[in-house]
């Protein structure tokens, strides 16, 4: 198992992207640590990964609170005793609306999600990260943040402050730790669905949707998982600073 004996952090991983990060992890042999801003949610993905064998605790955490993120990252390192991977995958992405009707308010509460949380999240595990000799750190990105397309004007530019801030802190935290980021297309994550809509307006826009995909369907969240799971481990011990781009052809076309 390519992660066996370390421990991993997944952020936002009630749902979604994130769940299926920590379910991967957790098959590759890390003792996942699983944190989301949602008890209920939070708490049945670490029950989940328990249920099949693994091993996973839930941590409830705010990303924005720098407080509530740097106790979370000392009590993993008293517990565990050991940090080997950070993803840093909570990320919002609320409403749909024209750059003349997102509100300051969106826009704020968006930033800080999507850009502060990671920045917290990685501030907080560097010290841990540091005694690892695998560090990883894996980030969020999108392919909103290549092609300004996608959500709003404020996810498009929080997910490209991502990929600049995840080029930035490679070469920061070189050689002890490796800092790469992926960046997904349309993943049927709650969020997307939610965007979809119902019956058979969710029908044309999930038609529409696949036609943008040259490999003809919208992507699943284990998908991206996967590819997480390269940059985390040592298959992927001579990269850092990139971008894995997990999109179906989307970014092709």
């Amino acid at each position: 198992m390519r992660l066996a004996g370390r421990c991993a952090v997944v952020t936002g991983a009630g749902s979604g992207i994130g769940r299926a990060v920590a379910a991967v992890l957790s098959a590759e042999g890390a003792a996942v640590v699983v944190t989301d801003l949602d008890p209920a949610s939070g708490s049945e993905t670490a029950a989940e990964i328990n249920r099949s064998g693994g091993s996973a605790d839930f941590r409830r955490v705010d990303v924005t609170d720098e407080d509530e993120v740097t106790a979370c990252f000392e009590e993993v390192g008293r517990r565990y005793g050991r940090l080997d991977v950070l993803v840093a995958n909570a990320g919002i992405n609320p409403r749909a609306a024209s750059s003349e009707a997102l509100s300051v308010k969106d826009w704020r509460q968006i930033m800080d999600v999507n850009v502060l949380g990671v920045f917290l999240s990685v501030k907080a595990a560097i010290p841990h990260l540091r005694k690892s000799s695998s560090a990883s750190v894996v980030t969020l990105g999108s392919v909103s943040a290549l092609i300004g397309w996608g959500g709003t004007a404020a996810y498009v530019a929080s997910k490209g402050a991502v990929v600049s801030l995840t080029r930035y802190l490679a070469a920061e935290l070189a050689p002890g730790i490796r800092v790469n980021t992926v960046c997904p297309g349309s993943i049927l994550t709650p969020m997307v669905e939610s965007q979809l809509g119902e019956g058979e307006q969710r029908r044309a826009n999930e038609e529409g949707v696949v036609k943008l995909h040259p490999l003809g369907r919208i992507g699943r969240p284990a998908d991206v998982a996967k590819g997480v799971l390269y940059l985390a481990s040592d298959d992927s011990s001579f990269v850092t600073g990139s971008s894995l781009v997990v999109d179906g052809g989307l970014t092709a076309v």
